[in-house]
């Protein structure tokens, strides 16, 4: 199954079979590869239109060298250099643009100032509570499952992310022998309870475990219902009413391939 995901500003980005490409914009006098080829405007203007006409399907943007002994920035420091760069590259490029960096003040400037992501080398651990602000995570987000078999109450069993502001409220499924049925404190309902259900309680986001013939017609039932976000575990692409509804998809297959390549790589380097 694919992703693609569209911007505001049109810009996509699709993830398919074909690999991408990152074309890497070094804005700094140090990196260790390009340090100060391109900490120029016009030469990072420039640059940029060399690796979109080679293919980059991202322009990555960084301001502070991670090379051993690099000297690090403030956020303060950093966003300056941003400023600079930033603005002529968002308007240079044709694909979506990221900013690495691991300060939120950077990330919040970034993502304001029109990136379509961030490139985080601390994996959200360096200002983990600020960067979560920028990410939601500091809001609750209620969560109702939609089919309660192995995979549904898998996730309502999962505790962790309810430490994440992630509150599973209640699971549905059309088994009669489910009815009632509590999964770590959490009720099954019947799947005809639902419009009732959301009419008397905050649901931020719906889950779909059930199968992908039924998905299609259940998150539309969902989005009429006002849900805005589908985190979609059903193996296809949803058809939805409404384009404006996030929609995640879970690719369980694919992270089996890619631990099966990992698996032969490794067998291969011994």
């Amino acid at each position: 199954m694919e992703r693609a995901y569209t911007w505001c500003d049109r810009k996509r980005l699709e993830v398919t079979a074909k690999t991408l490409i990152m074309g890497i914009l070094n804005v700094t006098p140090d990196s260790f590869s390009d340090g100060g080829r391109w900490n120029t405007a016009e030469k990072a203007q420039s640059h940029t239109r060399e690796m979109t006409d080679a293919g980059a399907d991202i322009i990555d943007v960084g301001a502070e060298s991670t090379r051993p002994g690099g000297q690090p920035l403030t956020a303060e420091e950093e966003i300056e250099r941003m400023k600079i760069f930033l603005p002529v590259v968002l308007g240079e490029s044709r694909v979506p643009v990221s900013v690495d960096t691991y300060h939120w003040k950077t990330a919040d400037y970034a993502l304001h100032a029109g990136a379509h992501m961030m490139n985080d080398i601390w994996g959200l651990q360096y200002d983990h509570e600020e960067i979560g602000k920028i990410l939601g995570l500091n809001q609750k987000h209620n969560i109702i499952v939609i089919g309660a078999g192995n995979l549904g109450q898998a996730l309502a069993n999962y505790v962790k992310f309810e430490k994440l502001g992630f509150v599973i409220t209640a699971l549905f499924d059309v088994n009669p022998a489910l009815e009632g049925v509590t999964v770590r404190g959490i009720k099954i309902h019947m799947l005809d309870e639902l419009e009732d259900y959301c009419k008397d309680h905050v649901v931020d986001i719906a889950a779909l475990t059930m199968p992908k013939e039924k998905a299609d017609a259940i998150a539309n039932r969902l989005v009429n219902l006002g849900i805005q976000a589908i985190w979609n575990f059903a193996h296809v692409d949803l058809d939805l009413i409404d384009k404006d509804v996030v929609v995640e998809n879970v690719h369980l297959s694919d992270s089996l391939m890619q631990l099966s390549y990992n698996i032969v790589k490794n067998k291969q380097n011994k």
